[in-house]
């Protein structure tokens, strides 16, 4: 709980001195999404991707499964690493999070407002970078997965053990000429799979990446195609063995000494300032 919370108030505070300072959108983003990854490493949150290569480059849609609020993390290590901005999709309500919804606002990621106009705001997405979108539309939980199983089993849809049936009309709106499959797997301090609910700071973050590039164009057949896309993830989960990992350690720019010293600089003037005897 501590390391949480030291880890999501240096965001916050990190995200909204740079957002103040900025001349560079991406390079002060990306520097944030690697003090992400420095603090994450302090606590000992590893973040490793494997499978096929990830091209972050190219403007791609990719879809995940969501497992917990450290997804969100796990994109900012792939950005860190790769010096990339990665886009997510996110509810209007974020972007009034200080500093980090600010950020996201900025860079004008896609917003939702869990309505019809979703669709038409994803369609029209012209950002340059790839967007990640949660096709399952919630965090995992026991209770969502029962209902999310009890649709699948009545409508007789192809389901993971580990993820909740994925909705498919954003992903569909969303989607690009090429298509990523990001599956999220997270351990514990044990090495052990977490499978249900994860409620505290993981210990390793593996990154399974399936690119696609003859996703159907066809609505009713992209609904089949990505519902077996969330099956197949059984597999990744029942048989384990990530190869020819990518440790996504931080890959710091000359930007980031600049700014890491300041945020440094103002703590320390603002501790001094606490612990200093006033005088009226």
């Amino acid at each position: 709980m501590i390391s949480d919370i030291i880890w999501i108030y240096n965001q916050i505070m990190y995200a909204i001195l740079i957002y103040i300072i900025s001349r560079d959108d991406y390079g002060c983003y990306l520097s944030y999404t690697r003090l992400t990854q420095y603090i994450g490493n302090l606590f000992g949150v590893r973040v490793f991707i494997y499978g096929d290569e990830f091209n972050p480059n190219e403007k791609a849609t990719i879809i995940s499964n969501h497992k917990a609020m450290y997804d969100i993390f796990a994109i900012f290590y792939v950005s860190g690493y790769f010096n990339r901005v990665i886009g997510f999709c996110l509810k209007k309500q974020v972007t009034y999070i200080p500093g980090v919804g600010w950020w996201c606002k900025r860079l004008k990621f896609p917003t939702l407002n869990r309505n019809i106009s979703d669709l038409k705001t994803l369609e029209s997405d012209n950002t340059p970078f790839p967007i990640v979108i949660y096709p399952e539309g919630t965090r995992y939980s026991e209770q969502k997965y029962k209902e999310s199983y009890q649709f699948a089993k009545q409508n007789d849809c192809p389901i993971s053990k580990y993820a909740q049936l994925p909705k498919y009309k954003g992903a569909f709106a969303l989607s690009n000429d090429v298509v990523y499959h990001m599956t999220l797997v997270y351990l514990d301090s044990h090495q052990r799979i977490i499978t249900g609910e994860i409620r505290e700071l993981p210990h390793r973050i593996y990154i399974h990446m399936k690119k696609h590039t003859n996703v159907p164009r066809e609505e009713s057949e992209y609904k089949k195609w990505i519902q077996n896309q969330f099956a197949s993830i059984d597999d990744i989960y029942d048989n384990f063995n990530p190869i020819n990992t990518t440790d996504m350690t931080p890959n710091f720019q000359p930007l980031d000494y600049i700014l890491y010293t300041v945020y440094i600089g103002i703590h320390v003037a603002l501790g001094y300032w606490l612990v200093a005897p006033h005088t009226l």
